[in-house]
């Protein structure tokens, strides 16, 4: 919709917009100012003298620092000192104002703009000090520069700021609470924070930890009395989350209805109980997610890394995958949330983004490592190159794959050591999955044997024990196999394929033992030429055999 002639954007010529907004006649259903010079040049000059005359309770001079062009002129000096005294509180308690920021000059420019900045260099006509929620949408509390036909321009607060005062004053004026409070306790402090509110801080604290401490030791308690193994697991698991999200929730209840603080106090405590609530979210969402892992899995690793379990490592890797994927969103969705109700920012954000660049390059090179583990972790989630009870070989370790954090991966050794390996430096490093497509694994045993050694008995022997040991897969394919031969004997290879690398492991020892054992039966008595075993050998599979 186009603005009434008597706020015209552009002069009568059609050229650029001019530095202000005209009209007629400017709050001429209020009465002359009593015995005060209002400054209203510039837009610092505007406030300041706005919030001085609201300290004062000089409600009928403030209103003249109001655009009440929307009113009827003879409701505008009862309108006006109603709406005055409304937004002085909500200013006063909800809007911190960076009075570096604010310009102090009749046409609103800032010299120090930066030259990325569309409006650098260029006289202002409208400023914003801050915005506000009011029914689910943001309200910005602006200053514009009006022109009266035949006078000078001044800044005042805009027409739409006050048509919104009503609805803000309901939202984040004085409680009951404090409306009930005798007038000595609501003046302020050295600190610029009114009486009542210096002991409300410590009396909040105080029941706040009541509240915490009440349901965290409540929710133990019943959790020590039921029977059920799934309702005392879940209990364990949101006791202390649950405690701290009902007593953030109270906490925020208590400073949005009972004690609404001034600003100098709300714009820390917003965010601080937005942070707690977010992270008492997350915190939450954690405990109840790994909870139920726990019981959906609640396997051995054992059994999980066995073949024929491969659909559970492939839907407990998808889960902890999603888990951390859910975390990273929570976390980004968090931090959004935090930034939105920070009211610091509505005053600062210009300031802050501006002088945010050495920061931002700092926090990104400290936080560098923990984004790359980050991304580290998503790509093993979505590769799938190790899952959940995957055996890998890395690092000349055999490990069973059993966590898959952020940061980290906790690698189980075959003989139960825990190996906890940085993500980032894991995916960076090459390893062996053998269960990555499939676990079927060929083992071999090694023996150097003499060059003159008859194989057919060695390989008689082999096929006995490929027939008797359950472990071989392809009983078929097993062979015997001379792979090379030095000048102390030939190295002759047994092959076999078992189901999984545990599996073959075991197979592997068993295999080893029947041909050392096979090849001191085969060798001739002492005395005799050594056929089988190299003689640097002979004498101590001899003494072996013959107990001596």
């Amino acid at each position: 919709m186009a603005l009434p002639t008597a706020f015209a954007q552009s002069n009568s010529n059609g050229g650029p917009p001019s530095r202000w907004f005209e009209t007629d006649r400017l709050n001429a259903g209020l009465p002359p100012p009593t015995g005060v010079d209002l400054l209203r040049e510039t837009p610092q000059s505007a406030l300041e003298t706005f919030l001085m005359l609201g300290r004062d309770k000089r409600y009928a001079d403030a209103a003249h620092l109001l655009d009440l062009t929307d009113i009827d002129l003879a409701d505008q000096e009862r309108i006006g000192f109603e709406r005055a005294a409304q937004l002085y509180a909500v200013l006063d308690r909800k809007i911190w104002i960076d009075w570096s920021a604010l310009p102090d000059r009749p046409d609103a420019l800032d010299p120090r703009g930066s030259s990325r900045d569309a409006s650098a260099g260029e006289a202002q006509r409208d400023l914003s000090l801050g915005q506000l929620a009011l029914d689910y949408r943001p309200v910005s509390l602006r200053l514009r520069r009006i022109k009266e036909t035949g006078g000078d321009p001044v800044w005042v607060f805009s027409r739409q700021t006050v048509g919104n005062i009503e609805g803000l004053y309901e939202a984040y004026g004085p409680s009951r609470f404090e409306r009930w409070l005798p007038e000595s306790l609501k003046q302020n402090t050295p600190f610029g924070v009114a009486v009542w509110e210096m002991a409300a801080l410590p009396i909040a604290i105080v029941l706040l930890i009541a509240v915490f401490l009440t349901v965290y030791r409540g929710l133990r308690s019943f959790q020590s009395r039921t029977d059920r193994s799934v309702v005392a697991e879940l209990l364990d698991a949101i006791a202390l989350p649950a405690a701290s999200m009902l007593t953030g929730v109270i906490g925020w209840l208590l400073t949005r209805y009972l004690f609404v603080f001034s600003a100098p106090v709300d714009v820390f405590m917003t965010p601080l109980w937005t942070m707690f609530l977010v992270l008492a979210l997350i915190f939450l969402f954690v405990r109840i997610f790994d909870t139920m892992l726990d019981r959906v899995f609640a396997s051995k690793i054992d059994d999980i890394s066995k073949p024929e379990n491969e659909g559970d490592r492939e839907l407990q890797t998808n889960l902890s995958a999603a888990r951390r994927i859910a975390l990273l969103v929570l976390a980004v969705a968090g931090f959004g949330i935090v930034l939105l109700q920070t009211n610091v920012f509505d005053g600062m954000a210009v300031a802050l983004l501006g002088s945010a660049g050495l920061l931002t390059l700092v926090i990104g090179f400290a936080a560098r490592s923990a984004l790359s583990s980050i991304m580290s972790s998503l790509q093993i989630a979505l590769s799938k190159s190790a899952k959940i009870g995957d055996d890998v070989l890395f690092e000349g370790y055999w490990c069973t794959v059993e966590r898959i954090n952020f940061t980290f991966i906790q690698l189980r050794s075959w003989d139960r050591r825990r190996i906890i390996v940085p993500v980032d430096y894991f995916v960076s490093h090459p390893f062996e999955n053998w269960t990555k497509q499939d676990a079927t694994i060929t083992k071999y045993v090694e023996l150097r044997l003499n060059h003159l050694a008859d194989l057919e008995p060695m390989r008689e022997r082999f096929q006995q024990f490929v027939e008797e040991d359950a472990d071989i897969l392809t009983k078929n394919e097993a062979k015997v196999q001379v792979v090379g031969h030095e000048a102390t004997g030939m190295l002759v290879r047994f092959y076999a394929d078992a189901r999984d690398p545990t599996t073959g492991w075991n197979m592997q020892c068993r295999l080893r033992e029947a041909m050392l054992t096979a090849a001191a039966e085969l060798e001739p008595k002492r005395g005799d030429e050594a056929l089988y075993l190299p003689a640097e050998r002979e004498a101590k599979i001899i003494d072996l055999t013959d107990g001596g």
